[in-house]
């Protein structure tokens, strides 16, 4: 008994000193935005000692040499001896403004999408200009995509979608507030559209810090089990399968 109330008190006090001090994390600007600020806020309001520091990047980083508690990507480190725990789906949303829809009207089919100007993905290596899709045979098929506008930064494709002038396919988690405030709307919402890499939680070992577990429980409580909280007024579900 006398162990056991000594291994207790032992852990309280390891719970308390590890709630404090420095987590340091990086993520993609819109996860950033869309899924981990509002955790953040309500994080240090319970613990008020604990110093949060955010770098917004989507490149590789050196986990262990810049000091990252963790780190949130699109899929996993390859051959990394990092421990990659899986986050979320990151499905891919078609979405149009509300002008584009009233100057094209309703758009029910692919025949519809694919005489329509759409804004797609450049950058020196690679270009995007088709989307694939599973038909209802559920086979893979590919729609060449007539490409009115390239832009190499997200931010530029949807401000370009925002314009009215074309349509577009975005990771549902960067359109979250455009969607929510009607600026964009989903269509096609049960097309069979291929996700994009999901999401992973990316941290050194399994012997993680007291205030980092507790910052990724806030996390994964807030994301959901099932569908993401940034896609709570995007009907459908697209497929899981396959390769955008």
């Amino acid at each position: 008994m006398r162990e056991e109330l000594r291994e207790t008190i032992q852990a309280a006090h390891s719970f308390h000193a590890e709630s404090k001090g420095l987590l340091k994390n990086t993520a993609m600007e819109s996860f950033t935005k869309n899924a981990l600020q509002s955790v953040i806020n309500k994080f240090q309001e319970l613990y008020p000692e604990v110093i949060i520091e955010v770098h917004i990047n989507s490149h590789l980083v050196d986990i262990v040499g810049e000091g990252f508690d963790i780190v949130f990507r699109s899929g996993q480190f390859q051959d990394s001896p990092f421990i990659a725990s899986y986050l979320a789906r990151n499905r891919s949303v078609l979405v149009a403004s509300p002008e584009y829809l009233i100057r094209y009207g309703k758009l029910d089919t692919m025949e519809d999408l694919q005489k329509l100007p759409v804004g797609g993905f450049a950058t020196d290596t690679f270009r995007i200009s088709e989307l694939k899709y599973t038909d209802v045979q559920n086979q893979v098929q590919t729609m060449p995509m007539d490409c009115a506008y390239f832009g190499n930064d997200i931010d530029l494709v949807v401000q370009q979608a925002l314009s009215g002038r074309i349509y577009c396919k975005f990771p549902a988690v960067h359109i979250r507030d455009e969607v929510l405030s009607g600026k964009l709307v989903p269509i096609l919402t049960d097309l069979k559209i291929p996700y994009y890499n999901p999401f992973y939680a990316v941290y050194p070992h399994r012997d993680m810090s007291m205030r980092t577990r507790l910052f990724l429980d806030a996390v994964r409580n807030s994301i959901g089990e099932d569908t993401p909280c940034w896609e709570s007024n995007i009907p459908g579900k697209g497929v899981a399968t396959g390769l955008n």
